[in-house]
């Protein structure tokens, strides 16, 4: 097709026209590579999403949960006036 040249390109660049063939073998290939999502893949993608934002929830609730721990324990320390070890 010719060179062209593009606003924030600095140097034409080279434009060629696509012959597309139907029937040959590598566009066969790549128009069957391209594939929709079928049902076993959104069952997996679904079973793994969940299982990731449950591993997330479970981390926070046990960083959550410690501390807590750890605040109770250096509250009593403070309390019974023992030094602060922590």
């Amino acid at each position: 097709m010719g060179k062209r040249r593009l606003k924030g390109i600095p140097e034409a660049i080279k434009v060629y026209r696509m012959i597309q063939d139907p029937n040959s073998y590598d566009y066969q290939i790549l128009l069957h590579s391209n594939k929709p999502v079928n049902e076993k893949n959104k069952i997996g993608i679904f079973i793994w999403s969940t299982f990731i934002a449950v591993d997330a929830l479970n981390t926070v609730l046990f960083i959550l949960a410690e501390t807590r721990y750890l605040t109770r324990i250096k509250d009593k320390q403070s309390n019974s006036g023992l030094r602060d070890i922590c």
